[in-house]
């Protein structure tokens, strides 16, 4: 006796599929993505791109850097103001180590943590109130 195995397919796309590179198991170079994705190395990211580039045209990824993403886990940290030597102001410390590490990675320069101007704490509490 045999059964009948009913599968629903779905088209995802139209056009050509994606040739799907073999990368290396073993290897290990991580890059980042544009929209945050970390990547175990640049043959994976291109596999991934692939698919997602035809599965959501109007919005593509593409490397951002090489090595991991930066942490960007900050969304129950509370509001302590963080100033950097250029003047802007940070939520907090965990979002300026965020940029920074971003800023690292993609244009191999520095931010530096900075006290805030008394008078934008200020206001950014005021505007953190209304």
């Amino acid at each position: 006796m045999s059964k009948s195995l009913k599968k629903t397919l779905t088209v995802v796309h139209s056009g050509e599929c994606c040739t799907i590179e073999a990368c290396h198991k073993g290897a290990s170079a991580p890059v980042c993505d544009t929209h945050g994705g970390t990547h175990a190395t640049k043959c994976h990211f291109q596999n991934t791109k692939c698919i997602h580039d035809k599965m959501h045209p109007n919005n593509p990824i593409n490397l951002a850097y090489s090595g991991a993403c930066c942490s960007n886990n900050c969304a129950n940290v509370p509001d302590e103001p963080v100033c950097d030597q250029h003047g802007n102001m940070y939520r907090n410390r965990c979002q300026f180590k965020y940029k920074a590490c971003e800023r690292r990675k993609r244009a191999n320069s520095v931010l530096l943590e900075t006290p805030c101007p008394e008078r934008r704490v200020a206001r950014r509490t005021v505007e953190t109130v209304s």
